[in-house]
């Protein structure tokens, strides 16, 4: 690597540190990095790692899984810590024909869950969720809201029994180290542990495994080529798990303050003047809850002349890439009419999110209720930032949700 690259300036930005990524000026702090250094090596005690900060750049290591693959991991601290302990179980953490086979089984039985009267009944869920929500003078959005409608959406993929949802929404809370600053790596393992056990114990009870379930499907599906391993199972639950309720109450909580903050855009919504599948991807982008994917170098490469070593680090920033202007025309704002918008919140190529479908489906009947039942959203308070290097967005977000006046009643989907 180059001279000019290879030491750290301590201009640059602490990565690592929860606290640089916390506050409002998040995207300021960003569009300085893309001026100057868009792509950098970014040195530290311990193992170094590339940092991507333009859009076009985060396509082409997200596209290029030949070049940079994700076998030792997808997070910075797990690439960082010296890889991922469930390397080639889960598809997060896979590459190849043998992540192209177990997302095909999951995307078929995703297909499968989300046909019939998922929709429907999703939407009768979010309408109760959002409605108990204006029925208080003051609402914890983030708690009572965002919180609900996705953990509701993912047990119901993996056939969790409804007393255990409130344990696992626990745990699940705590698991990517979002909710405090202090001692959140320790409380974040015992979470991740708890909720491998969890779904190792599901994995051997009747109820879970019967016919018609997430995992019998699984296993049946899978023996079409190979068995599954018990391992592969549990890990590819945990996955889904965490990705499908993490990202989605932070997307789901950062978008009700964006449109308390932006109240011509969410008139703009209500009066139908945007398309709801439109504005739905300028929120995802907006948002960009999860603000980084980690990849490892497979072999030597270059980029911008920069010479990348077999096995490298690399961490994409999407949370930089979602705001380039390269790509998006005055970024810095909320535009919900925004088109076209190759927003990267689901990430690019082979490891684009398998849930994408469910998750705008949820997001559609949360957006679909909000426009149902609520006039105006107003803060109360200023919202409380989760502490992590990797997730963005709001741990508390009080507001008063006014009921809409006019008692609309048709299903806006």
């Amino acid at each position: 690597m180059s001279s000019s690259i290879g030491k750290r300036s301590s201009a640059l930005p602490p990565l690592i540190s929860p606290e640089f990524h916390a506050g409002e000026d998040i995207a300021a702090k960003w569009l300085s990095v893309r001026q100057r250094t868009p792509f950098y090596w970014h040195d530290r005690e311990g193992p170094g790692f590339w940092v991507v900060a333009k859009h076009a750049d985060a396509r082409y290591v997200l596209k290029n899984s030949s070049l940079f693959n994700s076998l030792r991991g997808n997070v910075m601290d797990t690439l960082l810590a010296g890889g991922d302990s469930a390397s080639g179980l889960m598809l997060a953490v896979s590459d190849g024909q043998e992540h192209r086979l177990i997302r095909s089984y999951v995307l078929k039985i995703i297909e499968n869950k989300i046909s019939g009267r998922f929709s429907e009944d999703l939407h009768r869920t979010t309408d109760e969720i959002v409605q108990q929500a204006v029925e208080k003078d003051v609402c914890d959005f983030a708690k009572e809201v965002a919180s609900q409608v996705p953990i509701s959406v993912v047990s119901d993929l993996l056939d969790v029994p409804e007393n255990d949802r409130p344990t696992l929404q626990k745990l699940a809370s705590a698991a990517l180290t979002s909710h405090t600053a202090d001692a959140a790596l320790a409380a974040g393992k015992v979470a991740q542990t708890g909720i491998i056990e969890y779904f190792s114990d599901l994995a051997r009870s009747k109820s879970a495994t019967a016919e018609g379930t997430f995992l019998h499907s699984l296993v049946t599906l899978s023996k079409e080529d190979r068995k599954l391993e018990l391992s592969e199972l549990i890990f590819n639950c945990y996955s889904l798990l965490l990705g499908g309720y993490e990202t989605a109450r932070l997307s789901m909580t950062g978008s009700a303050k964006a449109l308390a903050d932006n109240p011509s855009q969410w008139q703009l919504l209500r009066s139908g003047g945007v398309a709801l599948d439109t504005a739905i991807d300028e929120l995802l982008r907006w948002t960009s809850p999860a603000m980084h994917v980690g990849r490892t170098a497979a072999q030597a490469t270059e980029l911008h002349g920069q010479r990348i070593h077999d096995g490298d680090i690399i961490t994409v920033w999407i949370a930089s890439a979602n705001f380039d202007p390269e790509e998006f025309v005055s970024p810095q704002l909320l535009d919900l009419a925004r088109a076209p918008n190759r927003h990267l919140s689901f990430g690019y190529g082979s490891h684009f999110c398998v849930g994408a479908t469910l998750a705008r489906m949820e997001f559609r009947a949360f957006a679909s209720s909000l426009l149902r039942y609520v006039e105006d959203i107003e803060l109360v308070g200023a919202p409380r930032a989760v502490s992590s290097n990797f997730l963005r967005g709001y741990k508390q977000l009080y507001a008063r949700l006014h009921r809409r006046r006019d008692n609309f009643k048709s299903l806006v989907i």
